[in-house]
């Protein structure tokens, strides 16, 4: 009975050490396939909006990046900028100006819209923002026109509203990224598609598939983009419990075995060490 019931607790001692062994791979295993349901799912939902990737690579880059929103000191020198500055949204005579920032004064203060070439060339204004708004607001008659050459900042509400995501996400959007969630709302671009859904859209598919999509920063499982899929707490929960009781289990077991060795045996290999318990009874004197 003894010997059936340490062969019981040596198995779950087995058990317990393979179980540390193999759950990272059974872990990231489950939530592999719980990324491909989730991603299923998705397709196959309704986008709040959705934009061409085409539609976002046919814009100079200029007008993607949040720093092109801000003055540009990496490219003119805090003087120049200063001086525009003061004849910014007045058309006077700009002959005072520095040469750097000259001809956006004469471009954007001339009778005549200038060329698209020119806003081509000129795709971001040094004090921040576009060529393009900053002539809109001399000329309003020309927006419809310039709507192309504006950052999507400046308009929010077309290209699928990219240009309301928020300086990282929008970093992430140019850097490559697959995967965005900004204020409740999940980005993805898919199909050479990026499509926008709403919390009550995405979220219970990422519950059905066992997940829960968070920004990047903390606990990370899986790293999608700049997003991260973790394991939900039910997942979790019970991989925690089944380690409890495969400790306890082999924390028993090894207590068991250890009393129930003969007082003898234990000795002999206390004293003894270079010496094989079980004969140690054999050369003592009858």
């Amino acid at each position: 009975m003894a010997q059936r019931f340490a062969l019981i607790l040596r198995s779950l001692l087995f058990c317990w050490c393979l179980g540390l062994l193999l759950a990272p791979a059974a872990h990231a295993a489950e939530l592999a396939a719980g990324v491909s349901q989730f991603s299923a799912a998705l397709e196959k939902a309704s986008p709040a909006a959705q934009v061409p990737l085409q539609a976002l690579q046919q814009l100079d880059p200029a007008l993607l990046k949040p720093e092109s929103m801000y003055p540009q000191f990496q490219a003119y020198s805090v003087a120049d900028l200063s001086a525009l500055y003061q004849f910014d949204n007045r058309c006077v005579s700009g002959h005072s100006l520095p040469e750097s920032v000259l001809p956006f004064v004469q471009a954007l203060c001339q009778a005549g819209r200038p060329p698209a070439s020119w806003f081509n060339t000129h795709p971001v204004y040094p004090l921040g923002g576009s060529s393009a708004w900053h002539y809109i607001l001399r000329h309003p008659d020309a927006a419809a026109a310039l709507q192309n050459a504006l950052h999507v900042r400046e308009r929010p509400g077309s290209l699928g509203g990219v240009g309301t995501l928020s300086d990282d996400n929008l970093e992430a959007l140019v850097g490559g990224q697959r995967w965005l969630l900004q204020n409740g709302e999940l980005w993805h671009l898919s199909r050479q598609q990026w499509q926008r859904y709403e919390q009550p859209v995405w979220q219970p598919l990422a519950k059905q598939a066992g997940l829960e999509l968070v920004s990047a920063g903390g606990r990370c499982d899986v790293r999608l983009g700049a997003l991260c899929a973790n394991a939900n707490d039910g997942y979790r929960d019970v991989w925690r419990w089944l380690f409890v009781l495969l400790a306890i289990f082999a924390a028993a077991g090894l207590t068991w075995t250890a009393l129930a060795a003969p007082p003898v045996t234990r000795a002999a290999a206390f004293y003894y060490p270079n010496v094989d318990p079980r004969t140690a009874h054999a050369d003592r004197p009858a």
